[in-house]
């Protein structure tokens, strides 16, 4: 049974009202499932990062953010010294348990090899322990978790939105 237009106008009307709060609905959810699946990609050290992803809609755009600290982590980095002019990285496990170079309890040395390397070393015996690795720069690669993330939420996005509308003015 067809609705007569004196019923259907004012219901159409009032459907197209609710179709800002119907929209803000969809764009909440998928703030929700990006900030999810942003967290659940995150790599896990001690969560702080997965803890510190957070989503908002506002004028009906979505923004999921992080801080500024693990940009690198996302898009990856070239590491320099901020003061020496070498970073040393931990070869032996018990150095890696380590903050650093100066907290190690072994007696070290620097050791050069003739293709250039760099070591800090310490004798055991006649042996000759690497513990540190001399660089001047690392460069890590990004982990892209954040682009993964959007990608993951975005599928079947407009169909979704679409169909949130539709439900409401029909």
């Amino acid at each position: 049974m067809a609705d007569r237009l004196d019923t259907w106008a004012p219901a159409t009307a009032a459907a197209l009202r609710s179709a800002p709060g119907r929209l803000r609905g969809a764009l909440l959810e998928r703030a929700r499932r990006w900030v999810e699946a942003a967290r659940r990609n995150a790599p896990r050290d001690d969560g702080e990062l997965a803890r510190s992803i957070d989503g908002t809609v506002t004028d009906g755009r979505i923004s999921v953010t992080m801080p500024a600290k693990y940009t690198a982590v996302e898009d990856g980095a070239t590491i320099r010294p901020r003061r020496g002019q070498w970073l040393a990285v931990p070869i032996a496990p018990a150095a890696a348990i380590l903050p650093g170079p100066r907290s190690d309890v072994a007696d070290l040395f620097v050791l050069t090899l003739r293709d250039g390397r760099r070591f800090l070393a310490s004798r055991q015996g006649a042996a000759i322990d690497l513990r540190w690795r001399l660089v001047r720069q690392v460069t890590i690669r990004g982990q892209h978790f954040m682009a993964r993330a959007m990608a993951e939420a975005e599928r079947d996005f407009a169909a979704d939105v679409l169909d949130r509308l539709s439900d409401g003015v029909a």
